[in-house]
């Protein structure tokens, strides 16, 4: 009778647990009967993404810093609300051999390793480039293995990482290629491709050389021009008989009647279809390949509005 209380009092206490809420961490002591949590898709790739996460932003300086910290407090509290242990947080907050120390002391050095984010010593700011390409490396393989309500945020990180990296004019990872999207994204992408062609055309058309200028500002637009055309056209194929009718005309913003018109103008197309691209990541994100192939057309289109003087951001095409 004394061991029958005993197990109904362990069995007692399991439901009493789970009634409350209380999460047991990976390293309590097992207890008979109380269920153990299990991880969530893409643990072990998530929080290395946040360890290398907190490196980078320990490794920034303006103007990088704030949005770096914020890559940081965002995957950070996706983890905490998924329930991962906050053992592990920790670890990624301080690693084995002490509390990170966020800079290096003056002579001293360090350089990247490892595939998971992590870094030889401490990093010096010079470092943040290669930091950010190899986080960019992390974050695209945590995409596949996330959970789909995480993918869009990731692929968006992943992208601000190869952006960053390719500013401080480290050798960036090879992004995904554009590639196939579902129809209705696709549709959707295909429209604001060609109302961007179509805004191109006019800037092109209504720049002049200018001397006070490096390059030439029609020759950049109509460099421009070319690249989303030839986005336009892969598109086409993609969708075949499927591809929506081309309209006539388009609305603009704005009137353009010189290079100071048609630089906005051009800020606004390009910024648009950072937008679009975000726009069409989260509807992809049930599927990993269709996210994979988003996140080339995010990068594209970010590297190009970039070129035109769009500041850094966090999170490209969310914010």
């Amino acid at each position: 009778m004394r061991a029958l209380g005993v197990a109904g009092l362990w069995a007692g206490g399991a439901v009493l647990l789970a009634g409350c809420g209380i999460r047991l961490e990976d390293d309590a002591p097992r207890v008979p009967l109380v269920p153990t949590r299990t991880p969530i898709p893409g643990e072990t790739e998530l929080v290395a993404l946040l360890l290398g996460s907190r490196t980078l932003a320990a490794a920034a300086s303006a103007p990088y810093a704030a949005g770096l910290a914020r890559q940081e407090a965002v995957l950070d509290a996706a983890l905490r609300e998924r329930g991962v242990p906050q053992s592990l947080l920790a670890a990624a907050t301080e690693p084995s051999g002490g509390p990170r120390s966020g800079g290096l002391p003056s002579g001293a050095s360090g350089s990247v390793s490892g595939t998971s984010g992590g870094v030889t010593g401490t990093p010096q700011r010079a470092d943040l480039g290669a930091l950010a390409a190899r986080g960019a490396l992390d974050a695209l393989a945590a995409v596949p293995v996330a959970e789909p309500a995480l993918r869009t945020m990731l692929a968006s990180l992943a992208t601000a990482r190869l952006l960053l990296a390719a500013t401080l004019k480290q050798p960036v990872p090879s992004p995904p290629e554009p590639g196939a999207l579902p129809e209705p994204a696709a549709s959707d992408l295909l429209a604001a491709m060609r109302q961007a062609a179509y805004g191109l055309e006019i800037a092109a058309a209504r720049s002049s050389p200018d001397p006070q200028e490096k390059s030439d500002p029609r020759e950049k637009a109509e460099a421009a021009l070319h690249t989303v055309r030839g986005w336009v056209l892969r598109l086409e194929d993609h969708l075949g008989a499927a591809a929506p009718p081309r309209p006539a005309a388009y609305a603009l913003p704005l009137e353009v009647s010189d290079n100071t018109t048609a630089r906005r103008l051009i800020r606004h197309v390009t910024g648009a279809l950072v937008s679009t691209c975000g726009t069409t990541l989260s509807g992809l994100s049930q599927d990993p390949a269709a996210t994979r192939s988003g996140i080339g057309w995010l990068s594209a289109t970010a590297r190009l509005d970039r070129s035109w003087g769009a500041p850094w951001t966090p999170f490209p095409g969310l914010t």
